[in-house]
């Protein structure tokens, strides 16, 4: 699902895949899109702080924003996209959805 998400995405050498998949155990497909969404967003909120209380027009006028925006994302980046993120789906719920799935599947 990451390596979906983040297709035509640079990433660093640092992120651990596993410790991704093994963070977002339970997470939906969408909660992983977002994640990823929210991870590339990263380095604009950093550039945005970076700036802050500074001149917009400055920022937009600097010739280097468009590359430091399109910086890989690193593993840093998705740590702290899950730590926004939350699963929308419960444990419970999916016990539920199991149940219901075993009652009602067709043969």
């Amino acid at each position: 699902m990451f390596k979906i998400n983040i297709k035509g995405v640079s990433v660093k050498d640092d992120v651990d895949w596993k410790e991704l998949v093994s963070l977002t155990d339970g997470y939906s497909g969408a909660d992983i899109a977002n994640v990823c969404r929210e991870a590339a967003l990263m380095q604009m909120r950093r550039r945005l702080l970076m700036n802050k209380g500074g001149d917009i027009l400055e920022l937009l006028n600097n010739p280097n924003l468009q590359s430091e925006l399109e910086a890989p994302i690193s593993g840093e980046d998705f740590i702290s996209a899950i730590n926004n993120i939350s699963k929308s789906v419960s444990y419970k719920d999916l016990e539920k959805y199991e149940t219901w799935t075993k009652e009602f599947k067709s043969s």
